[in-house]
Parts: C-alpha cells; sequence; structure tokens
C-alpha cells in the first residue's frame, strides 16, 4: 500500500495543474496542432498527402531533400532575404523623416498631411492594383522583385503613421535642450529622437 499511497498525492498534483491550465493547455494544443500536421504531411508520400489521413503510413525523409533538387529553394530564400531587406530599408528611410516631419515640426498644412496618410491606410489595395500593374508594365518591371521594393521609397502610411505616435510620446524638452545647444534640426533628428524612437522604429521594420 505504500507505493500507491505515495503515488496518490503525485497523480493530484498533476491532475490539479491540468485543471488549473486547462484553458492555456486547449489554447497551446490549437496553435501546435497545425504545425504538428505540417511535419507529419511532411514526411508522407504524395499520394497520403491527400487523402484524410493523418498518420503517415511510411516516413519519407528524403522528402526534404527532394524539394531542393525539385525546385530552386535557394533562389527563393534569396529573393525574400533581398525583398526583406531593400523594403525595410526603404521604408525606414522614407517613412522616419516625414514621421518626424508630422510629430515634431510645426508647419501649415501638417495636419492636412496627416489626414492624408490616414486616408491611404484605409484606401482599399483592390483599387490601386490595375493602375499600379499598368505603371511597372510601362516600365517593363513585371515579373521582377522591384515593384515590391521600390514603392517603399515613397513611404509606408501604417508605419508613418505608427512612428508618429511614437515620436509624439517623446517630450519636447529633450529637442529644445538640444536646439539651445546649437544643434540644427537635422541633428536634433539624428542623434537625439531617433535613437530615444529605436523601440517604435523597431516595430514599424
Amino acid at each position: 500500500g505504500g507505493p500507491a499511497q505515495a503515488g496518490q498525492p503525485s497523480r493530484r498534483r498533476t491532475l490539479t495543474f491540468i485543471a488549473e491550465h486547462a484553458i492555456a493547455i486547449a489554447v497551446a494544443v490549437m496553435f501546435l496542432a497545425p504545425f504538428a500536421f505540417i511535419g507529419l504531411t511532411a514526411v508522407m508520400t504524395n499520394t497520403q498527402a491527400l487523402t484524410p489521413e493523418l498518420w503517415p503510413k511510411s516516413w519519407q525523409f528524403d522528402n526534404f531533400a527532394e524539394v531542393f533538387r525539385t525546385a530552386p529553394m535557394m533562389r527563393y530564400l534569396a529573393n525574400s532575404l533581398l525583398y526583406s531587406a531593400l523594403a525595410t530599408g526603404f521604408m525606414l528611410l522614407s517613412s522616419v523623416p516625414a514621421a518626424y516631419a508630422l510629430a515634431r515640426l510645426r508647419w501649415r498644412g501638417r495636419n492636412l498631411a496627416f489626414l492624408c496618410v490616414l486616408v491611404m491606410m484605409m484606401l482599399p489595395p483592390q483599387v490601386t492594383v490595375v493602375p499600379i500593374y499598368v505603371l511597372w508594365a510601362r516600365y517593363e518591371l513585371t515579373g521582377t522583385l522591384w515593384p515590391l521594393i521600390l514603392p517603399n521609397l515613397l513611404g509606408d502610411a501604417f508605419s508613418i503613421f505608427l512612428i508618429r505616435q511614437f515620436l509624439l510620446t517623446i517630450p519636447e524638452e529633450y529637442a529644445d535642450a538640444a536646439r539651445c545647444d546649437g544643434c540644427s534640426e537635422l541633428r536634433v533628428m539624428l542623434r537625439i529622437i531617433l535613437p530615444l524612437a529605436r523601440p517604435g522604429i523597431a516595430a514599424a521594420a
């Protein structure tokens, strides 16, 4: 009876833990289930992958090597890295100064410009897809990555909005002190404000 009694508190603690964390466990299963399905499907044969059977009949680990033989996966990876790096860099290069001008500078028409940014955020992409395609086709750039990269040089409405809202949380006294010390507006932005805004810029990136 000793070992059985010793095992009861352990089982009781396990059941108590499951009861206390039932919702968290259920949510975790919901999030992990698709990854498990992807992993199991990856080692199935082509014929079984299209059936309702969830457990592989035979484990085809050579599928991972086969996909590199049949598709230019490294080229796809290079395209993704090139696009993500250039698009993010161009977006920051154009959106950060625009957000700074909308948040920290006082100039006529600032509110109207910010309203235009909000309107661009609400504009459905389906409205502009045809004229944008015609534009890139005219410059013979369809079928390349440039139509995905170059528009970021003109700023991204959501990124401008996000960075502007973060810049508004930085106290104006920092910039005023720098101006009193003789800093130009460009140096105030680069040396004072942007280092303080790194979390917001990182979120936009």
